[in-house]
């Protein structure tokens, strides 16, 4: 049973260590705005606050942050 732990674990470093890094800036692309909606609970129907940046205009916040979030890549 221990063999097999140390197995997993080995396997599971090593399919970490081969996934490349990329910054957050990188995901959403040049011509495209980053935006964070955070919700008021799991169902996310209720939008507490936004996080946004991108499209070479200044970044801008409103509301509040929670740890129910979606987010949202649309072109510039």
């Amino acid at each position: 049973m221990k063999l097999q732990k140390l197995l997993g674990a080995a396997v599971l470093g090593a399919g970490f260590a081969v996934i490349p890094a990329t910054s957050a800036h990188a995901i959403g692309g040049p011509n495209t705005l980053t935006v964070i909606a955070y919700f008021s609970d799991s169902g996310k129907q209720t939008v507490v606050g936004q996080q946004w940046s991108g499209c070479g205009r200044p970044s801008g916040q409103w509301g509040d942050t929670t740890p129910y979030l979606s987010l949202y890549f649309p072109a510039c």
